[in-house]
């Protein structure tokens, strides 16, 4: 949206921080693809049987700081940024659990 593609669904660039064709939306949604990246590279990992968990985490760091620049407009974002957040830690602690 920042990059001024289009408006899906209910967001309007009236509505974008900050606002859309500035530098700082370039910016922005550079981070945004950033973050999908880091995403599919930890599900690709998940799903290869790799470790993922730094991905996610990366993902998640570069997700969240986003996100909170609109929180309203994009509050599934937080709550998918939990949702990794806690399968990570709960991934992790399962791991360290395990016997060697």
């Amino acid at each position: 949206m920042l990059w001024k593609l289009g408006e899906p669904g209910q967001l309007r660039y009236t509505d974008a921080v900050p606002a859309p064709g500035t530098v700082a939306a370039e910016v922005v949604g550079g981070l945004w693809l950033l973050a999908a990246m880091l995403f599919e590279m930890a599900a690709i990992l998940l799903a290869t049987g790799r470790p993922w968990r730094l991905a996610a985490l990366a993902g998640v760091a570069v997700s969240a700081p986003v996100i909170g620049l609109a929180p309203g407009l994009a509050v599934a974002g937080l709550v998918v940024d939990g949702l990794i957040l806690a399968l990570a830690a709960v991934s992790w602690l399962r791991f360290r659990a395990a016997p060697s």
